[in-house]
Order: structure tokens, then C-alpha cells, then sequence
């Protein structure tokens, strides 16, 4: 258990971490309304409309590409663990890699959430703190430098593109791009062949030799370019802006995002695409930007899902799996959360859509109504316990094994997308798998939420009031539509929906401040930390280690011979 008030690990103030929740939100709120002022009243069917248009060669194509991209990242570890002189299996390194990747992808913060997998993987192989630093830092450092040096290339290479979005001429974004290509060569010049510290007052940061530096922005133009790709060939084909031009173009939306703290760039860098590329479509960009972010942020992350249940799975028949089942068993239940709350995100949202015509099932119109509603309240449901399954919590399992197997129907039923139907047995077969991570008893309402867990689930119901309003512009509101019943009565079913889901937040949040919480248990002092030393020389796990930070409570055994 973890006290925030310890003197050794102070914790944040709490109106700090409300400030930043709410800060995230503003900007995804004001990045979503400006997207909204884009369109008519019809936007949603002229995006539905470009959707359709995109091809099955375009979407395997951008698939591929986001693959060979996710390939690119694991060099990073790989250059890192090879300056940090440490070998590890080739299957660790990338089973790692493509799992801090595909969180830090979907969830922002890629160097922490990244960090934070890689400190657990690595750590359990032997590599300390430093070294698995070394790691973490490549990989930031690599997407900056190949950020720096891909810019700088498009500005000079290409200076059109840029100057349609910018109030530059054309021969001016061209010397911009070469006063970048410079700067990077006499940075480069600077760190000299043992490498340097640069900064600026108290902020400073360890630049590597400059064979690393040309070895991590080598593989970063690469990555890059490759993500790049995987967006342009979902976008039609237009005259002024060819794919040199777009990376640049690209590179400024994907910075935009980060710097917005908004969880993948959620809404910012749509919007920043729709500024700097006017002259297409403002429908065809969104089309590209779902399809982009399905094939590049929600299938790598249900990839991870499935790696993990298959090692579950395979680890009692075949001693094949051990390589894969040891370095995802320590972040099963978070890989597996994440998925639900995704799952748990398209469920409400698809509640929003309207369904397609050629999806209807010609159900009778009471199953209809009430599988809408079953599956924005399941899905509401998920995106609520995903908190206690990072926490491993037996319970939060119960219900989403339950709601796993039991959704696919009623969301089937209601004319969804199939995708949305489609993935919940994969999340199924992978919570099933990996039944006995879930171990800890208790209720769900002991589990305290953590802050960015309450952001992500108000962006997503930030997200679905916004779309709502976006897709149903066209009617216009009265109380009638709360009770209109009829087949083609999407309005009114999407209203009631986001009702009961703002019910099922509403009473579970007052159920959570209501519910008594156990006393916290007295931290540990000086004495009972030195008694701990011996037992930690013995551990085989270095995480055991986190017992010494002094801020959090040791429970003994009754010989001495083990804590928890």
C-alpha cells in the first residue's frame, strides 16, 4: 500500500492534479468544438461517406506500414541495450519494446508509461535503473532528433506544402528547413565522439556519441516516415502537396498533440491536420484520422491483448512460451485493462452512431431498443472497472469475463459496427486466459481511482457528448424525442443511451465517496527498513527493493522470514 503523504515520495497536491485533469480536457473540448466548426450540419455522413470510399488496399496498406513502423521502435531498445552493455534475448527485447510502444501510443506520456513497462521487463531480466534509463532515453531522444532532422528535410525539399498552411513564402520555409538541418549538424559537431551534456540553466540532458546520435535519427527518419506513410495513403489524391510535403506537415500535427497532454493526441492532432492540409477535404482527414487511428493505435494494442492471452494459454502445454509469458505476466492485468477500457470506449460510442441501414438485422423494435441500451450500459460498465483490473482485482475480472461473453450480443443486435462486436471475445479469450493474475479479493469500491484513470474515462465521455451532438446536428432538439420508439429512431435512441450512461457514472462516483474506506496502515520506520535488508539480498525480483523508499506499509511474517 502506498501512502502519498510519505516525506520521501511527496505526492502531487491534489488541486494540482485536478488542474491538470481539467486543463486536458479544455483543450480536447476546444480542439473537438473547432473541429465541429469545420462542417455543415452534415458533416457526419460527408465523413461517413469518405470512410466508405477508402478501399481494402488502402487499409491493409496503412496496416503494413504501421507494422514496419512498430518494427522501427524496437531498435531503439535494442541501440540502448547495447550501450548499456547488457544482451538479452532478441525475443525479450522485442516482445518489450512492441508493449511499451503500443501503451505509450494509446496513452500519451510515452516516455513514462513506456519507462514504466521497460523498469519491469528489464528490471526482472537484472538491468538496473541506469541502464534501462539508457533505454528509455534512446528512444525519446530518437524520435526528437528524427522529428528534428525529417522537418528539416520536408521544409527544404518540399517548401510548398508548408507555405499553403503558413504565412511564409515559399523560399523562407526553405531556409527554415535548412537553419534546422544545420542546428542539427552543429549539434551533432558539438557532442563530440564521447558525448556531452547540453542544456540551459538547471535543465540539462546526457547526449550520446555521435555514432548513437546518427544510429538513433537514422531509424527515427525511418519510423517516421513509415507512420507518416501509414496516414498518407489513406488520404485521396490531391495536387500541391506530395509526400515529402506531408511528413513535415505530419510531424507538426504529432507534436502538437504531445504537447497538448490530451491522451493520443485525441482531437488536437485532427485538428491541426485539418489547418495545415486546407487544401483537402475536411471529411476526407477525419476519414483518414479514424482509420489511422484504428490501424495504428487499436489493432497494436489488441495485438498486445491477444500476445498475452496466447502465452497465458500456451505456457502450461508448451515451455515454448516461457520467453513471452515472462515478460508479459508482470503487466498482464494492465495490458488486459487497457483493452477493456477500449473496448468499453467503442461500445460507448457506437451507442452514439447511428446505425447503418445495410447492418439493421430487421430485429423486432423492443430488442433493438434494448440492446442499444444494454451496450452502452455494458460498455460504461468496463470503462469503470478497468481501474480495479490493473489492481488485479478478482471481482473487476468477474464482471468482465461476464460482460465479455454476454455484449457481443445485444451489440450485434443494435446494427454496431462489427469491429466493436469482434473484438469483445478477444477480450474474452484473453481475461479467461489469464484468470489466475486476478487474485486479489475485495470489493470495487476499495479501490481507489487514480488520476489518470478519472481523465481518460471524462475524455471519453467528453468525446461521445461531442459526438452526439456532431452527428445529430441536422435535428433539431425537443422533449418529445426522449420518448419516440422507431426503427430509424437513432436521435432519440443515442439520447436515452448517453442518459443512462451518465446515470450509471453519476451513482457509481457518489457509491465511491459514500463507501467507507479502510484506515491506512503506519509506514514502516528506520529499524523495521534495516531488518528488511537481509531478506532483500535474497530476492530474485529487484523490485522488492521499493520496500527501502520508506513510503509504504511492510506487513511481516510470523518467523521474519518474508513481507508483503
Amino acid at each position: 500500500m502506498t501512502d502519498p503523504a510519505a516525506p520521501s515520495a511527496p505526492a502531487t497536491p491534489g488541486w494540482r492534479r485536478f488542474a491538470a485533469v481539467a486543463v486536458t480536457l479544455a483543450i480536447m473540448g476546444m480542439a473537438l468544438h473547432a473541429l465541429a466548426g469545420e462542417f455543415s450540419e452534415h458533416g457526419y455522413r460527408q465523413i461517413r461517406g469518405a470512410m466508405h470510399a477508402l478501399s481494402w488496399p488502402q487499409l491493409g496498406l496503412a496496416l503494413l506500414l504501421g507494422m514496419a513502423s512498430y518494427g522501427c521502435l524496437i531498435g531503439f531498445d535494442a541501440i540502448g541495450l547495447r550501450r548499456a552493455n547488457r544482451r538479452l534475448p532478441a525475443s525479450r527485447v522485442a516482445i518489450t519494446a512492441f508493449l511499451a510502444h503500443a501503451a505509450g501510443q494509446t496513452l500519451g506520456f510515452a516516455a513514462l508509461t513506456g519507462g514504466a513497462i521497460r523498469v519491469r521487463s528489464y528490471g526482472n531480466a537484472g538491468l538496473g535503473l541506469a541502464e534501462i534509463g539508457q533505454v528509455v532515453l534512446m528512444s525519446t531522444l530518437g524520435f526528437v532528433f528524427g522529428a528534428w532532422v525529417l522537418l528539416g528535410l520536408a521544409l527544404w525539399l518540399e517548401p510548398g506544402a508548408a507555405a499553403l498552411a503558413l504565412p511564409l513564402a515559399a523560399p523562407l520555409v526553405r531556409v527554415l528547413g535548412i537553419v534546422l538541418l544545420l542546428g542539427f549538424g552543429a549539434m551533432w559537431l558539438a557532442v563530440g565522439r564521447g558525448g556531452r551534456s547540453l542544456g540551459w540553466r538547471d535543465h540539462r540532458i546526457w547526449i550520446p556519441d555521435r555514432r548513437t546520435v546518427l544510429e538513433v535519427t537514422a531509424l527515427s527518419v525511418v519510423e517516421l516516415g513509415l507512420a507518416s506513410a501509414a496516414f498518407y495513403v489513406l488520404l485521396p489524391a490531391q495536387d500541391g502537396v506530395g509526400y515529402i510535403g506531408f511528413v513535415g506537415l505530419y510531424l507538426v500535427a504529432v507534436v502538437a498533440g504531445l504537447v497538448s497532454t490530451v491522451p493520443a493526441g485525441l482531437g488536437v492532432f485532427e485538428w491541426s491536420l485539418l489547418k495545415l492540409l486546407p487544401q483537402v477535404a475536411p471529411a476526407a482527414i477525419l476519414a483518414a484520422a479514424v482509420a489511422y487511428r484504428v490501424t495504428y493505435y487499436l489493432v497494436p494494442l489488441f495485438l498486445s491483448t491477444l500476445l498475452a492471452g496466447l502465452a497465458a494459454i500456451r505456457r502450461p502445454l508448451r515451455s515454448g512460451a516461457s520467453t513471452a509469458w515472462n515478460v508479459l505476466r508482470p503487466w498482464l492485468p494492465q495490458v488486459i485493462a487497457l483493452a477493456v477500457f477500449a473496448v468499453g470506449a467503442l461500445l460507448v460510442i457506437d451507442g452514439t452512431l447511428p446505425a447503418p441501414r445495410h447492418r439493421a438485422l430487421h430485429a423486432p423494435l423492443p430488442i433493438v431498443e434494448t440492446s442499444h441500451l444494454l451496450g452502452s450500459l455494458g460498455g460504461v460498465l468496463l470503462l469503470l472497472i478497468g481501474q480495479g483490473l490493473q489492481r488485479r482485482s478478482h471481482a473487476a475480472w468477474l464482471i468482465a469475463l461476464a460482460l465479455s461473453v454476454v455484449l457481443p450480443i445485444p451489440a450485434w443486435l443494435r446494427g454496431g459496427h462489427a469491429l466493436v462486436a469482434m473484438t469483445l471475445p478477444l477480450v474474452a479469450v484473453a481475461l479467461w486466459a489469464a484468470r489466475r493474475e486476478f487474485y486479489r479479493q475485495g470489493a470495487l469500491l476499495d479501490e481507489a481511482w487514480s488520476w489518470p484513470w478519472l481523465r481518460n474515462v471524462a475524455l471519453v465521455l467528453v468525446a461521445t457528448v461531442w459526438l452526439l451532438f456532431f452527428v445529430y446536428s441536422h435535428v433539431e432538439y425537443q422533449n418529445e424525442l426522449w420518448w419516440q420508439f422507431a426503427t430509424s429512431g437513432n436521435a432519440p435512441r443515442a439520447l436515452r443511451a448517453l442518459l443512462l450512461v451518465s446515470i450509471v457514472v453519476i451513482v457509481f462516483g457518489l457509491a465511491r465517496l459514500l463507501h467507507s474506506t479502510r484506515a491506512p496502515l503506519p509506514l514502516p520506520d528506520a529499524a523495521l527498513l534495516e531488518q528488511l535488508r537481509p531478506l532483500l539480498a535474497r530476492a530474485h525480483d529487484t523490485q522488492a527493493c521499493l520496500a527501502m523508499t520508506g513510503d509504504k506499509a511492510i506487513l511481516r511474517s510470523e518467523d521474519g522470514n518474508g513481507f508483503v
